[in-house]
Parts: structure tokens; C-alpha cells; sequence
């Protein structure tokens, strides 16, 4: 066979063998995919089985799904809402480092998604008013989270509601009145009767004036003892 001829017959196989590759949808370390979509053995049926199933289970605050959600994420980790699904469910057994690493991911695939940033609003508030601490970045996720969830401003500024509150906490225990008082006074733009009253009184009792000092001790003075009963007689 001349060089022109076996050039030809090996440009005709290669071209055959990238045909096949595109037509099968089968990437060169042999898994099938489909054009924008994820990779998972079995096929689209089984990947929109399995992620229903993980949905389905995390919505029922049901953690049994966590080990099935860990699997597909191994070959799916760009799938933010089993992302947030699965930091959720480590929020609920109280593993906040791993929520809070999982939810992470989760916004920065998707940085404006809705529920993986109200999920982590949550979870900063758990961790602010757990640790008396990281005050701002709870306040700061929680208005993001607000920003995105416009239909559950209420139940989020109630989260906030609960960081300044721990503020507060933090701030008269180190004697800082004045953060106290500018905490309070959001407290008290914020909520609602009757808990605005009660923000009101606690503002009222802060800045109340501390009672004079009486706990100088007076010197005692000498009284003569009572010799009349004594039995002694006075000369």
C-alpha cells in the first residue's frame, strides 16, 4: 500500500472514531454523558431517579439519604440543590462545619441561589448566637438571604432579631452600653409588639441611673456598756 493511500485510509479511521465518540455520547475515559448533563451510570433515568429521591428525603427531614446524596455529589458536584439539601440535613445533626463547607459550595456554583443562601443565613445565626461571636457575617448573609427570599423577609428578620439579641448579650457582659444601646435600638426598629415593649424596657433598664453607693462603711460608734446590769458597782 503506498504512503498516499494509507494516509488517506487513516485519516478516514480517525475521522470514523470521533464520529462514533459524539453519535454515543461516550467521553474518552469511557463514561456517557449528554450535552449539558450531568454524568451518573445508568443513564438520565437513573441520575433524575436518584436525585428525586434525595430531594424527596432531605425535604422530609429525613437524613438517611445523606450516604445516596454523598454518591451522587462524587459524580455530580455541580448539582447545587442536592448541595443544599445535604448541608441542611448536617445543619439538623448539628455537624455545622460540614453544613457550613457543603452550603459554601453551593453558592459559589450558583451565588445568587435563593435557598443555599437562606440555608446559610440559618446557619451563621445557629453559630452567632451558639459562639457570642462573628455578629456581622450573620447580619450580612442574613440581608442577602432577605434580598433573595423577598416572601420570607419575615421569618428571616426574625433571624436577625435573634443575632442582635445575642449581641446584646455579649455586649452588656463586657460592659459596652453604648453597643448595647445602638443594638437595641435596631431591635427595636425591627420587631413587632409585644416584642418591641420588651426591647423598650430592657433600653429603659440599661440606662437607668445606678443607685448611690452606700456600701461605705460608716465608723461605728462607741457605746458605753450597761454596767447597771452588770452587778458592778460605779464608785
Amino acid at each position: 500500500m503506498d504512503k498516499k493511500r494509507f494516509s488517506l485510509l487513516r485519516i478516514s479511521i480517525i475521522t470514523l472514531a470521533v464520529s462514533l465518540v459524539l453519535n454515543l455520547g461516550i467521553s474518552l475515559t469511557g463514561k456517557v454523558f449528554a450535552e449539558d448533563k450531568p454524568y451518573v451510570p445508568g443513564g438520565q433515568l437513573q441520575y433524575d431517579k436518584d436525585r428525586a429521591q434525595i430531594l424527596g428525603a432531605f425535604k422530609n427531614k429525613d437524613n438517611s439519604a445523606i450516604g445516596l446524596a454523598q454518591s451522587f455529589l462524587a459524580l455530580n458536584p455541580q448539582d447545587v440543590d442536592v448541595l443544599s439539601g445535604l448541608g441542611e440535613a448536617y445543619m439538623n445533626k448539628n455537624d455545622l462545619g460540614l453544613a457550613e463547607a457543603t452550603l459554601k459550595k453551593a453558592t459559589a456554583i450558583k451565588p445568587n441561589d435563593p435557598v443555599a443562601n437562606k440555608l446559610l443565613s440559618r446557619l451563621y445565626m445557629l453559630k452567632a448566637i451558639t459562639n457570642l461571636d462573628n455578629f456581622d457575617l450573620a447580619i450580612k448573609q442574613t440581608d442577602r438571604a432577605i434580598a433573595l427570599n423577598p416572601d420570607d423577609t419575615v421569618s428571616l428578620t426574625k433571624n436577625k432579631i435573634a443575632i442582635y439579641s445575642a449581641e446584646v448579650k455579649k455586649s452588656t457582659s463586657r460592659g459596652d452600653i453604648q453597643k448595647a444601646n445602638e443594638d437595641l435600638d435596631t431591635l427595636i426598629s425591627l420587631s413587632q409588639e409585644p416584642d418591641k415593649s420588651k426591647f423598650i424596657s430592657m433600653k429603659e433598664v440599661l440606662n437607668r441611673p445606678a443607685p448611690p453607693n452606700n456600701s461605705k462603711k460608716e465608723t461605728p460608734k462607741f457605746v458605753p456598756p450597761d454596767n447597771s446590769k452588770s452587778g458592778l458597782k460605779l464608785k
